[in-house]
């Protein structure tokens, strides 16, 4: 019956109504809203999309602490590993100095 007059948006900056294209904060953003999985194609105020853009960025860091932990517990699983033969051969040489030393003190 009675059709709602839609308003324009109010930029925060100006404090009047947004200026849309002619506005350097009025960005095209193109992606998959964080929210709602969905397709986004669209224009809208930066200050507008704010909290879309840091939701994306917490789950992206997040998904990449994981990733740099799984790097790290292998990277310590294989020096572990490689200190051990490290660890092997020096005590192996320490043998064989100390077999030497002996053999030179018997030859004396």
């Amino acid at each position: 019956m009675f059709k709602k007059k839609q308003k324009e948006p109010i930029c925060p900056l100006l404090k009047s109504e947004c200026i849309k294209h002619e506005c350097m904060f009025y960005t095209h953003i193109q992606g998959i809203n964080p929210q709602t999985n969905t397709q986004m194609d669209h224009w809208d105020c930066t200050f507008k999309l704010l909290p879309l853009i840091m939701i994306d960025q917490s789950r992206t860091l997040g998904s990449m602490a994981a990733s740099n932990e799984s790097l790290r517990n292998k990277i310590v699983e294989e020096f572990s590993a490689f200190g051990f033969l490290v660890n092997r051969i020096t005590k192996k040489e320490n043998n064989f100095i100390q077999i030497a030393k002996y053999e030179d003190e018997k030859d004396k």
